[in-house]
């Protein structure tokens, strides 16, 4: 029976995915909650203690300092932009199993495996005959397998947006049309920009003209979000979409979101010279791309000049800058390039089915990058919605551009460098976010039964706050003679903190905890939306310092 099943081809590659997929998650599966994650966690704690009307709470006033919205002050959304399925989820796994930092990232497994699944399923409908290898590279990708490794929005939503679109396009009767209703309504429950993929699925089903298919997957969608908007007016008095706090930013905020967002693409979906040399080979568009390449080329000389960014850093952003720039073009030229038959034979009638699956891919991800611009900071987890959008383009281009033996060549290369560059990222995020819980233990293991105080937010914020530490922030009374401020020396917020109280305190210890030179987050480093750049060289390898201070009086 096993050998029987083994022997199909379809089985035999689903394993093959999901089980890299499972080894790519073991080394990161202790890793510590970070930016969003400690939200995520929390809300579903909440759900727990009321699965209705969730209560804000103390951690939940800690985190409305940096993260509130225009919901009442008596709900944890207060807290929070994001509707509720992914912490709806994870309050059941908490429930049953804890909240331990292994077992919340185990439960967003399912997420990544399934994101995998659904690219190669939706890969064999657009008749990408690489499809293994190619879901293979997707999955040792900088900007899936990194945000793979998070307790956070971003990875399940893009697993139901490329579901979504699996199953309009297998379009084999009123069943699919139900699930794609179903995917699409779920990814706007889990963040607003999913209403992305109801827009792009309503376009299909009317250039198909399958009015019937159109109104189940309407009514589904609808039906799904009709649900938590009542639950909103009757709960809060108002709709949780027009009181998260985002679309409100000047035009220079926008464009400095997408002078982020195309380093991003450039750099995320694979190591960017593997795009630019597939384009390059490709010949098509090649005019288009060299006034791109010197645009870019001029945007980074600005960087340099303006904003003083190092000679490499420069170089960098207008190698990652081009490739995006070269990727969205080559998609967008792709696309509007299509036309309909003006007399449909076989031939004709085929590319046309192939251009009305290409237009609500197209559109989604258009919409996604205009929409990205108005998002509070772009970050590289922003681009996973409609990047494997461009993946797929790029599988198909390859497939055009190279001969079966080049393409293994290509894939071989281009994984093997994308795998190593994402371990490394990986390892070195892993180092960072974990000092935060390493000072945490620290300080409660040096200073067992003193008062600690602290600020700071994300994952700092969560591990401090569990150790039972005082945010200054929230406190209402004075540090007393003998507390303890702690100071990470991280975030320049914390000096302001930290010279509050200046005349107050005396050092009195340190903790250092090295980081690997090659990572993304702090300093110049873009994966979680802090610079164009998006990956942090730090030759120093400078370690990750917090100050301990005593209040004297």
């Amino acid at each position: 029976m096993y050998q029987a099943l083994f022997r199909n081809r379809l089985i035999r590659e689903y394993g093959i995915i999901v089980g890299t997929a499972f080894v790519l998650f073991i080394p990161f599966s202790g890793k510590p909650l970070h930016i969003d994650s400690p939200v995520t966690v929390y809300v579903a704690k909440q759900f727990i203690r009321n699965p209705l009307n969730p209560p804000l709470g103390h951690f939940g006033r800690l985190l409305s300092v940096w993260n509130a919205t225009g919901l009442p002050t008596t709900s944890v959304f207060h807290a929070t932009p994001h509707p509720p399925l992914v912490s709806w989820y994870a309050a059941g796994i908490i429930h049953l199993f804890g909240d331990s930092e292994r077992v919340v990232n185990w439960s967003f497994f399912p997420f990544f495996a399934g994101t995998l699944l659904f690219f190669y399923a939706l890969s064999k409908l657009m008749g990408i005959r690489r499809r293994l290898s190619g879901t293979l590279l997707f999955a040792v990708s900088p900007a899936l397998l990194i945000n793979a490794q998070n307790v956070m929005y971003d990875v399940p939503l893009t697993l139901f947006c490329i579901g979504g679109f699996f199953w309009m396009f297998r379009n084999r009767g009123i069943s699919d049309s139900l699930f794609a209703g179903l995917f699409a309504g779920c990814a706007c429950l889990i963040k607003f920009t999913g209403g992305t993929l109801l827009i792009a699925g309503a376009l299909y089903y009317l250039l198909m003209k399958q009015w019937r298919h159109l109104l189940v997957f309407l009514l589904v969608a609808g039906a799904l979000n009709t649900l938590w908007v009542v639950h909103n007016l009757l709960l809060f008095d108002a709709w949780q979409l027009t009181k998260n706090g985002h679309a409100h930013f000047l035009a220079g905020d926008i464009r400095y979101r997408y002078e982020r967002m195309v380093s991003y693409l450039g750099a995320g979906v694979l190591f960017p010279l593997f795009p630019l040399y597939l384009w390059w080979q490709s010949k098509k568009f090649r005019k288009t791309g060299i006034c791109i390449g010197l645009a870019t080329l001029a945007w980074s000389s600005l960087l340099f000049a303006v904003l003083h960014y190092s000679f490499p850093s420069a170089l960098f952003f207008w190698c990652c800058s081009f490739a995006g720039s070269t990727l969205v073009a080559w998609f967008f030229g792709t696309f509007f390039s299509c036309r309909r038959p003006a007399q449909p034979g076989a031939n004709d009638t085929n590319r046309w089915n192939r251009c009305t699956r290409a237009a609500p891919l197209a559109l989604h991800t258009a919409l996604q990058i205009i929409g990205g611009g108005f998002l509070t900071l772009y970050a590289v987890r922003y681009t996973l919605p409609f990047v494997f959008i461009l993946f797929l383009f790029m599988l198909v281009m390859m497939e055009s551009v190279f001969s079966p033996r080049k393409q293994r060549v290509f894939s071989s290369i281009a994984g093997a460098i994308s795998l190593l560059l994402s371990l490394a990222l990986s390892f070195g995020d892993f180092q960072i976010v974990n000092a935060e819980r390493r000072i945490a233990e620290d300080c409660r293991t040096r200073y067992p039964a003193t008062p600690i105080f602290y600020h700071g937010r994300l994952g700092y914020l969560y591990y401090m706050d569990k150790i039972g530490a005082h945010s200054i922030s929230d406190t209402l009374q004075q540090p007393s003679p003998g507390a303890i401020a702690v100071e990470n020396c991280f975030y320049s917020d914390d000096q302001k903190f930290i010279d509050r109280f200046r005349s107050r305190l005396t050092l009195i210890d340190s903790a250092c905890y090295p980081l690997p030179p090659f990572r993304t987050i702090g300093g110049r480093a873009g994966f979680y939306g802090n610079d164009r750049l998006p990956y942090s060289i730090d030759c120093s390898g400078s370690p990750r310092v917090f100050r301990m201070y005593k209040f004297t009086k």
